[in-house]
């Protein structure tokens, strides 16, 4: 089964207001999704979560969660991560980036392998419920408990 994974926090749909914000992501947890959240390093140490800028304040102990998968912001920031022990990744035009966890982690409409993960279909696919069909290490979506139905009534 692949990793299903809530995009900052969202499962059924954008959320601009919430997402990111460490209440949304508990949520999202607490639906036993794993999250895929963005940080931003702060000076040396401080860390925050944002989609566009630094919004929420947060620690390593919160994002060093096994279900969270953050999306350094920075090079810098994504150094940090790794010398914490945090699942991460960063990439700004790539195609594809290696996590820290072994996934490969690719962009909207590249090809897809059984380690990557498959990020934003929604955004690709006119109906995201065939991704029933796909081979890949995880899903990642806004709409993910819709991908999760869907996989589940083929089960």
């Amino acid at each position: 089964m692949a990793l299903l994974i809530s995009h900052r926090g969202n499962t059924n749909g954008i959320n601009r207001e919430k997402e990111n914000s460490p209440d949304y992501i508990q949520e999202a947890l607490n639906k036993e999704y794993f999250v895929m959240v963005d940080v931003f390093l702060i000076g040396e140490k401080h860390l925050a979560l944002g989609c566009d800028s630094p919004q929420y304040p947060t620690t390593v102990d919160f994002i060093r969660n096994n279900n969270i998968i953050c999306k350094a912001k920075s090079i810098e920031c994504f150094d940090f991560l790794i010398t914490n022990e945090i699942h991460s990744f960063y990439h700004n035009y790539d195609d594809c980036s290696l996590t820290s966890g072994g996934l490969i982690w690719t962009r909207p409409g590249n090809n897809i392998t059984a380690r990557c993960i498959f990020t934003m279909p929604e955004w690709i696919m006119d109906d995201i419920t065939e991704i029933k069909d796909i081979q890949c290490a995880g899903i990642c979506s806004d709409k993910i408990e819709l991908i999760k139905a869907s996989r589940e009534k083929t089960n």
